[in-house]
């Protein structure tokens, strides 16, 4: 099991349940931060109870751009799947990701495996 506390300086678990709370409609922007790649603001694309879809990447997002994707569904009676996925395009989405794509995908697991710690933890 993935203690919380011990990764929060990698990803914040909490700014996923922060931006519902406090977004109130698609188009505010948020601050999130990873292991590496210091704070990055971002731009909420799409947000319903439960979806979020954000927008990050460059200033010039037709140069490197990431639409990063949350979604839960319900599946079975205190079972939910979450899907957690991100694509990238631009003409330095290439030479980006085979420079740091290991990083961003361990990155990602890390946060997946918090959230699912943090989920479970709040249902006992």
């Amino acid at each position: 099991m993935v203690d919380p506390d011990a990764v929060r300086s990698l990803w914040r678990v909490e700014q996923l349940y922060d931006a519902h709370r406090r977004v109130a409609a698609a188009g505010a922007t948020i601050v999130v931060s990873a292991s590496g790649e210091g704070e990055k603001p971002v731009r909420i694309a799409a947000l319903a109870p439960y979806r979020m879809h954000w927008v990050g990447g460059a200033d010039d997002l037709a140069t490197f751009r990431g639409d990063h994707f949350f979604d839960l569904e319900r599946v079975a009676a205190k079972e939910t799947l979450f899907r957690h996925r991100e694509f990238f395009t631009g003409h330095l989405a290439a030479p980006i990701l085979a420079q740091f794509g290991d990083a961003i995908r361990g990155n990602f697991n890390v946060f997946d495996s918090c959230l699912k710690a943090v989920a479970e933890q709040a249902h006992r």
